[in-house]
């Protein structure tokens, strides 16, 4: 563990008791460069007709 993550831990603790020291989301509050909804959609809508994910992969993982 580095210095900075040990001096971030003991300050939460010394912050919040137990509950400081509990794991956190490491997800951003925000993202302000996400795809507007009908972009999400549309790819959303294109994955399940046209299934390109589970063809994506031909070959076995081991080579």
């Amino acid at each position: 563990m580095s210095w900075g993550c040990a001096s971030k831990r003991v300050n939460r603790w010394r912050r919040y008791g137990e509950l400081g020291l509990q794991d956190r989301s490491a997800a951003p509050h925000r993202s302000p460069h996400t795809s507007p909804a009908w972009v999400t959609e549309r790819v959303e809508i294109w994955r399940r007709d046209c299934r390109w994910s589970a063809f994506r992969n031909v070959q076995p993982a081991y080579t």
